[in-house]
């Protein structure tokens, strides 16, 4: 999906219509989706699906991607990727599917906003202890020349 939006967005393909109203329609539909599709027996994960276009939307949007906030958590996604399962998979087990699909909208909603602003504060977390002092140490290795090759045999 992330190959196929990244190529749409490099070949500047447009969708009819305004990008805000699209990028705020997925994400309404997202919300929705993870809240009501276990109610009717579907797998939530399929709102999966609607990432794309919402991704493709923003990027075409008012530059809604490019303000602080959003570049940090640009900065975070792969730790978002690498903590999501393990999170998700832990704070939905909190609660039993059957408990979970019997909650009313707003307590579905709301649980499942709590399980994303726990991943992304995890996935924060993650970013300034874990990924950029790494990032840091592998910069300097390299600037040192301890991880130089040894081009010797290309002056042949």
């Amino acid at each position: 999906m992330g190959c196929l939006v990244g190529r749409l967005f490099l070949l500047g393909w447009r969708a009819p219509g305004s990008w805000q109203i699209l990028s705020l329609v997925c994400a309404v539909l997202i919300a929705a989706g993870a809240a009501v599709l276990p109610a009717l027996g579907l797998d939530r994960n399929w709102v999966v699906l609607l990432f794309g276009p919402s991704i493709l939307a923003l990027a075409h949007g008012d530059g809604w991607l490019g303000n602080r906030p959003m570049v940090v958590l640009g900065d975070a996604s792969y730790a978002l990727y690498m903590v999501h399962a393990i999170v998700g998979d832990t704070m939905l087990g909190l609660a039993p599917p059957s408990s979970f699909v019997s909650a009313s909208l707003a307590v579905r909603a709301s649980f499942l906003g709590i399980v994303l602003f726990t991943m992304i504060g995890i996935a924060l977390v993650v970013l300034l202890v874990i990924e950029r002092p790494s990032r840091r140490l592998i910069r300097r290795a390299v600037e040192r020349g301890l991880y130089a090759c040894d081009r010797s045999w290309t002056s042949k």
